[in-house]
């Protein structure tokens, strides 16, 4: 039977940026694994130590399935990536000196607009133990990429058709024709995101939940360590016999 993890953006539309700044038109599956991190690192299944919280062996282990297990099959819904190229001016709300800062200028955000959910799927599932944790983390998330793209995250087993589906390319064909790259985790990715998490985290907490003064707002890089791209594509079963690696063509009389 196999597993299927289904991310519906609440509002149709995904807000997140690659690592070089571009925006990026739907979530990818290290977009997925991060998010199901901040769900084990930081909900009601965490764990309280002396330093902090910390992840939970049993959603450890299911964090360290989905780092090592790209998924077989992809389905992306048709998306629209909308570039408005204008200036936002907002308050940051961040204190200085006992005053909120000015409106700062920044580029409107770029959104992408989905017609439906983006869904991973894998042929095998794990264990029960490991399907169950990845159910209780799945109703944790509240959001993938960033923040204003929230979500409903949803999994399931069966092995009912998913709708214009991607499967993985296998490892012989190091050039994929007609395919599409995809970030994926791979192991070690889990401990590169708890590391850069402790990076961000001040030595001391402010005291009463204030901001020190002369605090900069400070933006979290995403890491690339453990990272690959994994190629999908159409399976053959849709390309049929009329199948061509290109959309268009230019006819010269």
């Amino acid at each position: 039977m196999s597993l299927t993890i289904s991310a519906r953006l609440v509002l149709w539309t995904y807000h997140g940026l690659s690592p070089s700044g571009t925006p990026e038109p739907f979530p990818e599956t290290d977009r997925l694994f991060s998010a199901f991190v901040a769900a084990a690192g930081a909900g009601p299944y965490a764990e309280h130590t002396d330093a902090g919280l910390r992840i939970a062996a049993p959603y450890r282990r299911a964090l360290e399935w989905l780092e090592s297990t790209p998924p077989d099959r992809l389905a992306v819904p048709d998306h629209n990536l909308n570039t408005p190229g204008v200036t936002a001016y907002r308050l940051s709300g961040l204190l200085d000196r006992g005053n909120y800062s000015s409106p700062v200028a920044k580029d409107a955000l770029a959104r992408s607009s989905l017609a439906g959910p983006v869904s991973w799927r894998w042929d095998t599932e794990p264990s029960p133990e490991i399907v169950a944790a990845l159910r209780e983390l799945a109703a944790e998330v509240a959001y993938i990429g960033e923040a204003n793209s929230t979500v409903v995250v949803d999994v399931s087993q069966g092995d009912d058709p998913l709708a214009d589906e991607l499967e993985k390319v296998g490892s012989g064909e190091p050039f994929p024709t007609a395919s599409v790259p995809i970030s994926t985790p791979q192991p070690g990715r889990l401990t590169a995101l708890e590391a850069a998490h402790a990076s961000l985290r001040p030595p001391i907490p402010p005291s009463d939940g204030k901001i020190a003064l002369g605090e900069a707002e400070r933006v979290a890089v995403r890491p690339g360590d453990a990272l690959a791209l994994t190629w999908y594509r159409r399976a053959a079963k849709q390309l049929g016999s009329t199948f061509m690696p290109w959309d268009g063509v230019i006819v010269l009389e």
